[in-house]
């Protein structure tokens, strides 16, 4: 795992044309994650869970937004910046070729990955969230090492979003590590 506490911003006077100097509110910021991978007999698990809080967030959507007192503009009028955002997933896959060619260095290995990620966790009262900021994720697919570090992958990416829509995504690519 690993854990992060600090300021973002640190009250920092930023130059925005057409509004002379604004200020950015000194912001906490915590984040964390935490992750596991289990490996044994050609069965492979991994999972990751990781959050983050802003603690003021109202004052830094405020900046940011377009306004008359001088707000930057850098997000649209509705938008707010999230108090909390969350991400997980979890992943299993099994070695076929650990089953079939045992002491084999290939593998091939179908998985399955479901993912949920929310940047608008939490927002700040008197502010809305936008429900295309939620996104859960299906991806299945096959990967293929025919050398440790090579791997040949394939898979199909299904989403979900609270609001709106994307296309699913088929995606074919190639790792190598040195």
């Amino acid at each position: 795992g690993s854990f992060y506490h600090g300021n973002s911003g640190q009250d920092v006077a930023v130059d925005v044309k057409n509004f002379g100097s604004v200020g950015l509110p000194s912001t906490p910021i915590t984040l964390w994650e935490l992750h596991s991978q289990f490996d044994w007999e050609g069965l492979q698990l991994r999972g990751l869970f990781s959050m983050s809080h802003i603690g003021d967030a109202a004052s830094l959507t405020r900046a940011l937004r377009p306004n008359a007192q001088g707000g930057i503009g850098e997000i649209g009028a509705g938008d707010a910046v999230g108090s909390e955002m969350l991400g997980a997933y979890g992943e299993a896959a099994y070695d076929l070729l650990h089953w079939l060619f045992p002491g084999s260095s290939m593998s091939l290995s179908p998985f399955v990955r479901y993912e949920y990620v929310d940047t608008q966790f939490d927002v700040p009262s008197g502010f809305q969230d936008d429900g295309a900021n939620l996104a859960r994720v299906l991806t299945t697919g096959l990967s293929f090492k025919p050398h440790p570090n090579v791997v040949l992958k394939t898979d199909y990416r299904q989403f979900n979003l609270g609001s709106g829509e994307q296309a699913d995504e088929v995606n074919v690519g190639f790792g190598l590590a040195f």
